[in-house]
């Protein structure tokens, strides 16, 4: 399932980078959609967010600074409690 997400949203290969961005602040399905479609519609990033996990999952082709993914999301009005990168 996710392959076709990424062959969809992305030109292979697969993005390298996963960061896993605690979230706080969301209350609905509509938050996490809101926060999905910012990330989303920036080149090489695909967004998977949930308001039930309080939590982001970002994949992206190149990586990404702290501090532009927590720009993106308080601007949004909603909290960061941790950001973690995997690669």
């Amino acid at each position: 399932y996710l392959q076709h997400i990424y062959t969809y949203f992305l030109p292979l290969p697969i993005p390298k980078y996963k960061y896993t961005v605690e979230i706080a602040g969301m209350t609905c399905k509509n938050c996490s959609i809101r926060i999905s479609n910012v990330f989303n519609r920036k080149d090489g990033i695909l967004a998977d967010v949930s308001y039930e996990d309080g939590c982001a999952i970002i994949y992206a082709k190149e990586p990404l600074k702290d501090f532009s993914i927590r720009q993106t999301i308080v601007g949004l009005g909603y909290s960061v409690r941790g950001i973690t990168e995997e690669i």
